[in-house]
């Protein structure tokens, strides 16, 4: 698309894509446009090669990432008509296969320091919660404090407690974590 238009006029750049839109809409199709990013260590919008416009006009951008030799990894970063989706996982060895859920944001994606056990973290924390727990309600603190020693990020504990369905409870020293049986 870039070749087609000149990418630092704001009408021409919003003339293709309505005129791509109107394509779309008549034929029932979806278009779907791959942009390559600069290595720059700005925001994803200002990393795509010309001009912002494209990003700005269009509804909903996926950003794609290799996570290690066999994994990538889609990230919704923009979305102007749902909720941004979680990202997911899916991997190319012995042919195309999700693996489903990953817990990586976009920038962590976009700065390429990703360890290959990174979206098995949430796993590991539901784990780590459900040990806890087991006997009985912990203090909030306790939980942040053992789960920070054991290399869980907060957002990935608050990630693992509400899949579990842990719940927070005030008492009269304060709040706690619990499971409902």
């Amino acid at each position: 698309m870039q070749a087609y238009m000149n990418l630092y006029r704001l009408e021409t750049v919003r003339e293709t894509l309505v005129s791509l839109g109107q394509v779309a809409a008549r034929t029932g199709c979806a278009i779907l446009l791959i942009g390559h990013l600069t290595k720059s260590q700005t925001k994803s919008q200002y990393r795509g090669l010309g001009s912002q416009d494209i990003y700005n006009a269009i509804p909903s951008v996926l950003n794609l990432g290799k996570v290690d030799e066999d994994v990538r990894v889609m990230v919704h970063n923009k979305s102007n008509f749902f909720e941004v989706a979680v990202p997911i996982a899916f991997t190319l060895k012995d042919g195309f296969k999700w693996i489903g859920e990953y817990d990586i944001t976009l920038d962590e994606l976009l700065a390429g320091d990703i360890s290959p056990q990174r979206g098995r973290q949430r796993e590991r924390a539901k784990e780590f919660l459900q040990a806890l727990l087991e006997d009985g309600e912990v203090d909030s603190i306790q939980v942040y404090a053992q789960a920070e020693a054991s290399g869980i990020s907060s957002r990935t504990l608050e990630r693992a407690k509400s899949e579990l369905g842990v719940r927070s409870v005030q008492r009269s020293n304060g709040w706690v974590w619990t499971i409902d049986e």
